[in-house]
């Protein structure tokens, strides 16, 4: 009866195979049994990234001569913990340096997958089949990452650890082999099976770093998706020969399918007949990789992290059928976003209109030694730093070039991706590795002109930044990044033909700076400098046009009410502002942790007795830290009344003056956080954090004396709190000699001023007796993974993520506490798990 089913097996075997043979015309792309070079080298014709010193993806023997239990050769190693054994995660990314067009052609992958523990009790991480959109410059993520995670496109998965991810790997059960070897004990061993999930991964659906979650995970008939159960996936087994997972992939036009076979002469014990294991949509490759759809690439990758794994391909062959099906999409992935459309009202001229190319430069180097600096709590806000030091400050060099190619000194023309750079006008080019007195830091550059899109569509637009840039056409805010880039593109659509105005603001922060703006494609088939022979070109001057003002849309700007004008210029009195220092004993249960907890403080109902010092008076500026030490970007610090103690803060008043309509830079340098307003508008906050910038950007319509007001707290460690006002010459402390803004303790319409009103204040939404219930409605939700940031918290509540336990409760107060302790009081209860 055995022989008689092997046979019966065989034949049904045979006729799948017929049934499923793509049809005359399929071109073989890659053929490869890994046997054509040696171990530790790269094979001919692919492309590795990551690995360490000790391991490269690529050519491996370990399991023929090290293990010697394979009989087919030499294989392909994505991780290898026989070469490198770190615990610490690696990854290894490897993919075939020719793309492959799978818009007009179905693919087909064929290979053995080979997975053996490692040098861990528990194997990990996994691997994956990756359909990319371009040739990456590094690996994706390690750990649950598995090497693809940022890279695009699309990945099949072969996961073999769970990361408590909402993934299904950790719903396998044991078979009956795995019964049959012995008891269960804990850890991913035969008797408590690791995870074997099989998945289709998306990049636009639930990844994020590490976190791969997939978008198929079962076949046509809702089974769940897992490997065959082969004893290399699931612990230290030693078998006298490998078995092999035998994998095909086939995708069409949005379609994908997975099948898996084991069939072993040795161990028929671990035969799995060949299976569709999944199967589903996930939409064309143009819905993947829009801006360059003629071109794909087919990679593989593993990674490993607190445990490792030995993952390996062999026997590779990839095919390519021109028998292409009709596209399919999955209702769960969104498409990509559209791109930021050009408004034709922003622009200024036809085609043809303008005659010199070029590009009007100019810099502005910070006077760093007045206390300027680029450098921002948030790089977000470093961006409005920059546009406002543009905008107000007198240039330090300016030009007229033909091409934007900048950089700072060799070192920086070392590694942009253009050559040919020049230094930037007014500045000095800097020999390579200059030594810190002759580094030159802080400055900014703003490139403008009139930009021509012949034809309307989308265009794509690059840059080589270091660091901030942001690109502005016709008054728009465009593109905007707060990191260095080498580089980055960006696309537009342009309904409407003709010249626009374009502005390209660029800061530099720690010396080493490049900035070359180019054209290219959606595949980066080529890169050229803008002017350069390029479809659009920059024209210094247009007739009729002008450069649109800055536009702050981004940022939280208040423009102060004339309504709240409490006196005109030179009507305020008594110089200096009014501070009220608080500190609080260290035997109170309540700690600074928010301007929202250093306003209740200030409250009427808080006692005096929860005070170690209470002190009033006038400084004449904001320049406070607790040792007198300079601390921040200004000299002359005057010491805490509380010194260096924890939970204390200041709360500083005045009447400002501005003396002329426009925008105003200030800055509070603050460790940890503060509130500043001004009338009764709130400007900006921070929380806990190190001493640095934030601005608080004000915009006057009528000059005059307005209330101001900065609430800085402290939470612990270092302190200091600075109030600066930049102006075209450099930075000064606020009411200083160098300051045009000047506060006063009194104005003529004191009496009647409006200040912020305290973050602890609440209104009443009811009148009083309406409640009935005293008391906290609470509803307690858990995600199998924990959550990272607020966004994932949103997410969750909204019934976003998987959610694997809930709970409501009413509670009299909010005072909950886990295994980590209780905090500041006593009375609280444990959360619901």
């Amino acid at each position: 009866m055995v022989h008689l089913f092997k046979a019966a097996g065989v034949c049904l075997g045979l006729l799948a195979m017929l049934a499923i043979m793509p049809v005359h015309g399929v071109t073989t792309v890659v053929n490869e049994d890994f046997e054509g070079g040696l171990p530790g080298e790269v094979p001919t014709g692919w492309v590795s990234l990551g690995g360490t010193t000790n391991f490269v993806p690529g050519i491996s023997d370990t399991r023929a001569n090290l293990y010697g239990n394979y009989f087919s050769g030499q294989t392909m190693a994505l991780t290898n913990p026989e070469v490198e054994p770190s615990t610490d995660g690696v990854v290894g990314v490897i993919f075939y340096e020719n793309p492959v067009d799978i818009q007009n052609n179905k693919l087909l992958i064929e290979f053995d997958l080979l997975v053996s523990p490692g040098t861990t009790a528990t194997p990990a991480d996994g691997s994956c089949v990756m359909v990319i959109p371009n040739i990456p410059s590094g690996p994706g993520a390690t750990g649950g990452g598995m090497g693809w995670s940022g890279l695009g496109g699309f990945a099949v998965e072969f996961d073999i650890y769970d990361n408590g991810d909402q993934d299904p790997d950790d719903l396998v059960e044991q078979t009956e082999y795995q019964i049959m070897v012995g008891d269960p004990v804990e850890g991913n061993t035969l008797a408590n099976p690791a995870a074997r999930q099989v998945g289709v991964d998306v990049a636009r659906y639930k990844v994020t770093a590490d976190a791969v979650y997939s978008i198929i995970t079962e076949d046509a008939d809702e089974n769940l998706a897992v490997y065959p159960n082969v004893p290399d996936f699931l612990a230290p087994y030693d078998l006298g020969s490998t078995i092999v997972v035998h994998v095909w992939i086939e995708y069409d036009n949005g379609f994908i399918k997975v099948d898996m076979e084991v069939v072993d002469d040795v161990y028929p014990e671990f035969d799995f007949p060949r299976d569709t294991v999944l199967q589903g949509e996930i939409g064309p490759w143009a819905f993947h990789n829009e801006d360059c759809p003629q071109e794909a690439y087919v990679g593989f990758a593993g990674s490993t992290g607190g445990s490792t794994a030995l993952q390996e391909v062999d026997n590779l062959v990839i095919q390519l059928d021109p028998n292409l099906g009709e596209p399919q999409y999955h209702p769960d992935i969104p498409p990509f976003p559209a791109p930021p459309e050009v408004d034709p009202a922003g622009k200024v001229a036809e085609v043809g209109a303008a005659t010199q190319m070029g590009w009007n430069v100019f810099t502005v180097k910070l006077n760093e030694e007045s206390g300027q600096t680029f450098a921002s709590f948030d790089n977000n806000l470093r961006v409005y730093k920059t546009h406002w030091v543009l905008d107000n400050t007198p240039p330090t060099g300016s030009e007229t070039t033909l091409l934007v190619n900048y950089a700072s000194g060799v070192n920086a023309a070392n590694a942009d991706m253009f050559n040919d750079e020049v230094g930037y006008p007014g500045l000095e080019f800097m020999p390579l590795d200059p030594p810190a007195e002759a580094q030159i830091d802080n400055f900014g550059v703003r490139a403008t002109g009139y930009i021509e899109f012949p034809v309307a569509g989308v265009y794509y637009l690059g840059i080589c930044h270091d660091d901030n840039f942001t690109t502005f056409i016709g008054g728009q805010r465009i593109a905007q990044v707060v990191d260095p880039g080498n580089p980055t593109v960006y696309k537009i659509n342009v309904p409407e033909a003709g010249i626009y105005p374009i502005q390209i603001d660029l800061a530099e922060q720690g010396y080493y700076s490049y900035l070359s703006i180019f054209q290219t494609d959606g595949c980066g088939s080529y890169q050229t400098l803008i002017n350069d022979g390029t479809q659009v070109k920059v024209y210094t001057d247009v007739p009729g046009g002008t450069i649109p003002p800055t536009n702050y849309d981004a940022l939280n700007i208040a423009t102060a009410d004339p309504a709240e004008k409490v006196g005109e210029v030179g009507q305020g009195t008594n110089p200096g502002f009014l501070y009220d220092y608080r500190l609080l004993r260290e035997d109170v249960p309540f700690d600074l942790n928010s301007h929202i907890d250093a306003a209740m403080i200030y409250g009427e109902h808080v006692p005096a007795e929860v005070f170690t010092i209470m002190e009033e008076g006038v400084v004449q500026v904001v320049n406070w830290n607790g040792t007198a030490a300079d601390v921040g970007n200004q000299p002359g610090d005057i010491a805490l009344p509380g010194g260096d103690a924890d939970d204390q803060a200041i709360r500083v008043r005045g009447y400002a003056e501005f003396p002329a309509a426009g925008m105003y830079a200030m800055f509070v340098n603050s460790d940890d956080g503060f509130e500043a307003g001004i009338g009764s508008q709130q400007v900006m906050t921070a929380g806990n954090k190190g001493d640095s910038d934030v601005p608080v950007f004000v915009i006057i319509e009528e000059p005059g004396l307005y209330p101001i007001e900065v609430t800085w707290y402290e939470r612990g460690g270092g302190n200091n709190f600075e109030f600066v006002q930049w102006t075209d010459t450099g930075a000064a402390l606020v009411n200083s000699a160098a300051a045009t803004v000047k506060v006063f303790q009194n104005a003529p319409g004191e009496a009647g001023a409006a200040f912020l009103p305290s973050a602890y204040q609440i209104e009443m939404a009811a009148s009083a007796g309406s409640c009935l219930d005293p008391g906290f409605n609470v509803r307690f939700v858990k995600h199998p993974g924990g959550v990272g940031n607020l966004a994932q918290c949103e997410e969750l509540l909204a019934g976003l993520r998987p959610i694997t336990s809930e709970n409501f409760s009413v509670q009299p107060f909010l005072d909950f506490w886990s295994s980590g302790g209780q905090g500041n009081f006593e009375s609280g209860v444990p959360y619901p798990t």
